[in-house]
């Protein structure tokens, strides 16, 4: 399984805010996620960093709840020269999610991928990781690159 770092950031911060935000709330992922198998993985070897438009902060804010409802691992970073809003989360994402050559964009998506082989999506919710990883896949599916 491989790794990427995904940082949704808000919308309205120019590209290299976006970046620089990002990084900050990285290095809090990494304050608090350092132990984990995931995140030294990542950090040892797959290192990719990918960030998206996460729109404004009430759509952070919406994200943010559903990641915390899943139980998801997650950080943010709230910018203190700028009221302390909120700029970033960030999370990683294993391959099962973010592959959607191979896993689809939904479960309609790989099922017509994989078609005419018979796929149950018991099956498949198992392979992205159960509930949570089909509500990022969700997420990350309908956001576009940000820079």
């Amino acid at each position: 399984m491989e790794y990427r770092m995904y940082c949704l950031a808000e919308r309205h911060l120019s590209s290299i805010q976006k970046a620089i935000q990002s990084a900050h709330a990285i290095v809090e992922y990494g304050i608090t996620h350092w132990d984990t198998p995931e995140y030294n993985q990542w950090a040892k070897k797959d290192k990719t960093i990918v960030i998206l438009d996460g729109g404004n902060s009430v759509d952070l804010d919406s994200i943010k709840d559903q990641l915390l409802c899943e139980g998801w691992k997650f950080e943010t970073f709230y910018e203190p020269d700028m009221n302390n809003f909120m700029t970033v989360i960030a999370f990683l994402v294993p391959d099962t999610i973010y592959d959607y050559k191979t896993y689809g964009t939904s479960f309609e998506d790989y099922r017509e991928k994989m078609y005419p082989v018979k796929v149950h999506y018991e099956d498949w919710l198992k392979m992205i990781g159960g509930r949570p990883g089909e509500v990022v896949k969700s997420i990350i599916s309908n956001l576009r690159i940000a820079i």
